[in-house]
């Protein structure tokens, strides 16, 4: 039998695997738990474990994502090709064979076949190591000598094998029992998991782990330090600058100071002059009322005036009609040289009363324009109360 690929899905770790085999020769290497050992036994389940198997079998190849356990391998017997496909579901589980370009084989007759084709006379089990060994024999050479082929190639693959990083050697006997031996002093300090906790290495582990805490630590401890170098850099220089620009701050300063001080000085005569500039700004108010007085008398005067005119017509008048009545003429002549004479004496007041008006600055001298005005008003009306 030669593999030619493996197909494998919801198998352990792995959701979704292709493998294509070299025809000559396949190496497998990697780190723990990647999954090496899941696909070798994947190849043994797919061709010798029934597909309807539960149980632990079942359950060991699980996926932690869910899904059924799907293996599909492509081998080749006696020049022809197979593909074997089965999924894991319990009572549920199907098998299917088909040879290219021939015949296809179903659930247990499948299961047969496949044993058939590998030579084994008897049905899959639980554990078969006489079968695990059809699985790993160098494929198209299973009577050959292997150690003869591996020596005869041993130079080309080492080269080969360390330019692909792969873990895998062959060994000598003597390599074999030297690597079993550090193989068990391994296992007294390694789990499947990691260090063995307490050994060496665990305790190397951690010290490397804390190691590394406290490189962390000094590389944060040395980046503060440089941040608070370039701090104390950039305030030593504007310290620098500071001290530079003294002299100037302390002129301008001083200078400040004596125009403070001048402006002390000029605060107490700025105060007298508003004081006084408010003194004459209630003058000038006070004026102001007092011109407004006098122009409303003088209005009144003028009035007063421009009704006097109608009553020295009047009076006029009466002289005339007085030169006219013969019978009362000298009673009319007595009373009309007394009242030409008041007359005279009311007009003379009157003229020197609005002279004196266009005097006054204020407003009790109007009060007595106001009070002789009074008097000439009488005497007009005493005059007009004179008989005609």
């Amino acid at each position: 039998m030669k593999l030619l690929s493996l197909h494998l899905e919801n198998y352990r770790i792995h959701r979704t695997l292709d493998v294509a085999f070299d025809p000559r020769l396949t190496l497998i290497g990697g780190k723990n738990e990647s999954g090496k050992s899941t696909m070798s036994e994947a190849v043994f389940n797919g061709l010798f474990l029934r597909s309807k198997t539960s149980g632990r079998e079942r359950e060991g190849m699980l996926a932690v994502q869910g899904g059924n356990p799907e293996v599909t391998v492509v081998f080749e017997v006696a020049d022809r090709t197979y593909t074997l496909h089965k999924c894991f579901r319990k009572a549920k589980g199907t098998t299917l064979l088909t040879e290219a370009g021939g015949a296809t084989w179903n659930s247990d007759a499948a299961e047969a076949k496949v044993l058939e084709l590998c030579g084994i006379a008897v049905s899959g089990g639980r554990a078969m190591p006489s079968q695990w060994n059809h699985l790993w024999v160098r494929q198209g050479e299973a009577a050959s000598d292997p150690a003869s082929i591996a020596t005869s190639r041993i130079d080309a693959l080492l080269p080969r094998l360390q330019a692909s990083g792969a873990s895998a050697l062959l060994l000598s006997p003597l390599d074999a029992l030297v690597a079993g031996q550090i193989a068990d002093e391994l296992a007294e300090i390694e789990t499947t998991r990691g260090p063995k906790a307490g050994s060496e290495w665990d305790l190397a582990t951690k010290s490397a782990h804390d190691t590394t805490l406290a490189r962390e630590l000094a590389e944060k401890t040395c980046a503060t330090l440089e941040r608070a170098v370039r701090d104390f850099d950039e305030a030593s220089g504007a310290l620098q600058q500071a001290e530079a620009a003294q002299p100037t701050l302390a002129s301008a300063l001083a200078e400040n100071r004596q125009r403070l001080q001048q402006v002390a000085e000029l605060r107490p005569v700025l105060e007298k002059q508003s004081a006084e500039a408010a003194r004459k700004a209630d003058d000038l108010t006070r004026i102001e009322t007092g011109e407004l007085a006098i122009r409303d008398m003088t209005v009144q005067i003028e009035k007063s005036t421009a009704d006097l005119g109608p009553r020295e017509t009047k009076l006029a008048e009466l002289i005339l009609s007085d030169n006219a009545a013969a019978k009362v003429l000298a009673e009319a002549q007595s009373a009309h040289a007394e009242a030409t004479e008041h007359h005279r004496q009311a007009r003379a007041e009157f003229e020197l009363a609005s002279q004196y008006v266009k005097r006054l600055a204020q407003s009790d001298d109007v009060a007595r324009l106001t009070a002789k005005a009074g008097s000439a008003k009488e005497s007009r009306t005493r005059l007009a109360a004179l008989p005609a």
